[in-house]
């Protein structure tokens, strides 16, 4: 299999077209989307949409840690981050777990 490189492929904004046709996938496939302006825009929209009190697992995304995504879902009040409850133990066997 080859790859063929294009120069500014990930680096620059889609035009409409490709955002809209892109929008338009996913939500034919079952997924909310919002289109905003900007990262600080972006983390309000991520934060918003998470219920108060909810877990949330970051993991390592590099997309949510360069965004601040993560570090804001982290610090935001209404959810606790959700690494410790995945690997604590399982009540009954005292093994690790993923819930």
């Amino acid at each position: 299999m080859s790859m063929i490189a294009i120069p500014g492929r990930f680096t620059t904004l889609p035009d409409e077209y490709a955002l809209q046709a892109t929008v338009t996938a996913l939500e034919e496939h079952g997924f909310s989307v919002e289109v905003v302006d900007d990262l600080d825009a972006a983390r309000q929209a991520v934060l918003a949409r998470i219920p108060d009190g909810s877990s949330v697992m970051t993991n390592t995304s590099v997309t949510l840690d360069q965004t601040g995504i993560a570090e804001a879902i982290n610090m935001y009040p209404g959810q606790s981050p959700g690494c410790g409850k995945l690997m604590g133990p399982d009540s009954a066997f005292g093994a690790p777990t993923g819930r």
